[in-house]
C-alpha cells in the first residue's frame, strides 16, 4: 500500500494477504441479498448487542416480525428498529442496483440508524468530539467534508471486492463522521458493496464483543467475523447470547454451496492491527450506555 493511502486513509496494509479478486467465493447479488434476508434477524441483533443493547435474539426477532415487546426501554426498541431500517433500506436499494459507496448512500444509512440517538443524524458532524479511553482526536469537523471527499477517491480504487469495503467501513469508523452510528453505518454500507460484487454479507459474532470492545485500548490481533454460513437462523437463545455463539443452522436450501470464508477471517485478523487509529465506540456516551447494560447484567445475575 502506497504512503499516498496512508497519508489520506490515516492507516495502511499490506495488499498482498488479502485473497486476489479471483479466487473469492462469488455468488451474484440475487442470492448473497436472498442469503442476508433469511437471516437478517441475527445481523440485527448482532449489531444492536456489539452497542450493549439488552434485548434478547427472541424479543429482536419479535419486533421485526412486528410485533412490541414489554418492560424495555424505549431506547433500546428503538435502536434496533433503526438498524432494521437502515438494513431494509439497503436491501431495496440494492434490488434496484441503486447501492454504491457514496456520501449520499452513507448519509442516507446513517440517518437511519442514527435517528434519535445523537444530535443530528443523516449528515456529518458540526463539532468536534472525543472519545473516552484513548488518545485518539477525531479530525476537526470543518475539514470533513474534504476528508471524505478524498478519502473515497482513494478507497474506490482499490479493485478488490473484499478490500475495498472492508477499508470503507475502518476508515469511517476513524473518523467519525458522524455525532453516533459510526460503526454501525460502517458495517452495513460494508456489507451492501459486498452484496453488490455478489459476495456474502459479514457480521462480527456476539462471542467477539469482547475482543471489540477493547479496540480503544489494545491493538487487536484477532476479531473473529462470520457469513451466513456460520450464524444460525431461528435458534439463538439467551444463554447462546451471553457467551456461545450460534451453530450454523441454516436451512438446506442455503448450503448448496458451502463457503469457506477462512481467508477472509485471516484477512481480516492481518488487517486490523495496522489500525492503530481505529478506536473505540463512536462517543464517550455510547461506551458508558454499554457499560452500564453491562452492570446492568451483573447485578441482575447477582441477585
Amino acid at each position: 500500500m502506497s504512503e499516498d493511502f496512508k497519508k489520506i486513509l490515516g492507516f495502511s496494509w499490506d495488499p498482498g494477504c488479502i485473497p486476489s479478486r479471483e479466487s473469492l467465493p462469488v455468488r451474484g447479488t440475487k442470492e448473497a441479498l436472498f442469503r442476508l434476508k433469511k437471516i437478517l434477524p441475527e445481523f440485527v441483533f448482532r449489531d444492536a448487542y456489539l452497542e450493549g443493547n439488552p434485548l434478547t435474539y427472541p424479543e429482536v426477532k419479535t419486533l421485526l416480525d412486528g410485533v412490541s415487546v414489554g418492560g424495555r426501554k424505549i431506547s433500546d426498541v428503538e435502536q434496533v428498529l433503526n438498524l432494521r431500517n437502515a438494513w431494509n433500506r439497503a436491501e431495496t436499494l440494492l434490488s434496484k442496483n441503486g447501492f454504491s459507496l457514496s456520501k449520499e448512500i452513507f448519509c442516507e444509512i446513517n440517518g437511519l440508524v442514527a435517528q434519535n440517538e445523537a444530535l443530528t443524524w443523516g449528515e456529518f458532524r458540526t463539532e468536534n468530539v472525543g472519545i473516552g479511553g484513548t488518545s485518539w482526536v477525531p479530525p476537526d469537523w470543518q475539514t470533513l467534508p474534504d476528508r471524505f471527499e478524498r478519502g473515497i477517491e482513494k478507497v474506490l480504487r482499490i479493485d478488490n471486492p473484499l478490500e475495498r469495503p472492508m477499508t470503507f467501513s475502518l476508515w469511517t469508523a476513524r473518523e467519525q463522521f458522524f455525532f453516533d452510528g459510526n460503526k454501525r453505518t460502517g458495517r452495513i454500507m460494508m456489507s451492501g458493496e459486498l452484496i453488490k460484487n455478489g459476495l456474502d454479507a459479514l457480521s462480527i459474532p456476539n462471542t467477539s464483543r469482547q475482543t471489540f470492545s477493547q479496540l480503544p485500548r489494545t491493538k487487536v490481533r484477532s476479531l473473529k467475523i462470520q457469513t451466513p454460513d456460520a450464524m444460525g437462523a431461528d435458534r439463538f437463545t439467551d444463554s447462546q447470547k451471553e457467551g456461545q455463539d450460534s451453530t450454523s443452522l441454516v436451512d438446506q436450501g442455503l448450503r448448496r454451496k458451502p463457503l469457506r470464508y477462512e481467508q477472509v477471517v485471516k484477512t481480516h485478523r492481518r488487517m486490523l492491527p495496522q489500525f492503530a487509529a481505529l478506536k473505540g465506540p463512536d462517543h464517550a456516551g455510547e461506551r458508558q450506555s454499554a457499560e452500564g447494560s453491562d452492570r446492568r447484567r451483573k447485578a441482575g445475575a447477582g441477585s
